[in-house]
């Protein structure tokens, strides 16, 4: 794909607009739905594997994300900052060539019969797939009938992206209601005009401004605002059909996990190693299982959609708590979000 234009959405966040070589129709995608990425990083000795969210409406002659340059951790100074993101900050420029796959993610709205009584909750760079969801519902108008809720938290003005075209929706969507968060706004920001309401996405929240639960629930963010919602519904009352997230890692949002000790003991055995490790549970997937006992296995987005850290099952199987986009060769599985159910022996 070529990068035809590169737009900066604040200090922060840039927006790439891709269009195939070509020039072929760009294939049907849901909204939600994500983009794979093969990264030729200078310096690394292997393509870099990326996930990044459509960040658009589906129908248009483009696919566009929207990408955060993530810094490194505040805790952990030293660190480098985020690989594919600063590559794709200070290294990919118009007209260059990426390697992209095509669309794919669960993470959708439903046909179009149950899109009357819908909230969509982001924040940070989690905006992303719930903000093409909006586009997509207001492209296709939001009737009378219709409950659209859309709840966006931002640090303050300086790190909201997108300002206009949300004040445009705003205007052209009378059905619309549109709630602009600011957990720490600025001397400059005004209530009422830049944002809507003072503090964090929360359940909280929700409850002071929705009138009720019977709503489907899309959300996408940083990790304590994903399990403070996924918790905080559930504890209100709303089904867990009606719960919908993107989390940026399996273990993002811990939802009725089993107890610590109580789940089935398993033999782990990691060719490559030549070790043999005892399953309990405690870890959420088998990448996290084997990083926690000290050695690393090749992932790439961590959630089950690129196929970076499959792994040849050669005894036993496996399961996943949450089924992955990606579906790996046959007699290989997905490190990244299985679990064992027996004994396993892996291979790279």
């Amino acid at each position: 794909f070529l990068v035809d234009r590169i737009v900066p959405e604040s200090d922060q966040v840039r927006s790439f607009y891709l269009k195939p070589v070509e020039h072929y129709k760009l294939p049907k995608y849901k909204a939600g739905q994500f983009l794979t990425f093969n990264f030729d990083i200078p310096g690394q000795e292997k393509p870099v594997v990326r996930c990044y969210s459509l960040s658009d409406a589906p129908g248009h002659d483009y696919f566009r994300i929207s990408v955060k340059r993530i810094p490194p951790p505040r805790n952990k100074p030293d660190l480098p900052p985020g690989l594919s993101s600063s590559y794709l900050h200070d290294q990919v420029k118009q007209g260059d060539l990426l390697n992209v796959l095509a669309p794919n993610g669960n993470f959708c709205l439903p046909d179009s019969k149950k899109l009357h009584k819908i909230v969509l909750i982001g924040s940070g760079i989690g905006l992303t797939p719930v903000l093409s969801m909006l586009n997509y519902l207001h492209k296709k108008g939001i009737k009378r009938h219709s409950e659209i809720w859309f709840f966006y938290g931002a640090r303050n003005g300086r790190e909201q992206i997108m300002k206009d075209h949300f004040k445009t929706l705003s205007k052209a969507d009378k059905y619309l209601n549109l709630k602009i968060c600011y957990s720490a706004p600025d001397d400059g920001d005004i209530l009422g005009e830049d944002y809507d309401l003072k503090g964090r996405v929360s359940t909280d929240l929700l409850k002071q401004e929705l009138p009720g639960t019977d709503f489907d629930f899309y959300f996408c963010g940083p990790g304590p605002m994903m399990a403070d919602l996924a918790e905080g519904l559930d504890a209100w009352g709303v089904p867990d059909e009606r719960i919908h997230f993107e989390a940026f890692a399996p273990s993002t949002v811990k939802r009725k996990k089993t107890e610590a000790g109580t789940a089935e003991q398993y033999q782990v055995k990691f060719d490559q190693t030549g070790k043999t490790l005892a399953w309990t549970g405690t870890e959420d997937t088998i990448l996290e299982f084997a990083e926690a006992n000290g050695f690393t296995l090749p992932f790439g987005c961590r959630m089950g959609n690129c196929g970076s850290c499959s792994q040849k099952l050669l005894k036993g199987d496996v399961r996943y708590p949450v089924e992955p986009s990606y579906t790996p060769k046959k007699g290989c599985i997905l490190t990244c979000s299985s679990v064992p159910v027996s004994d396993i022996e892996l291979s790279s």
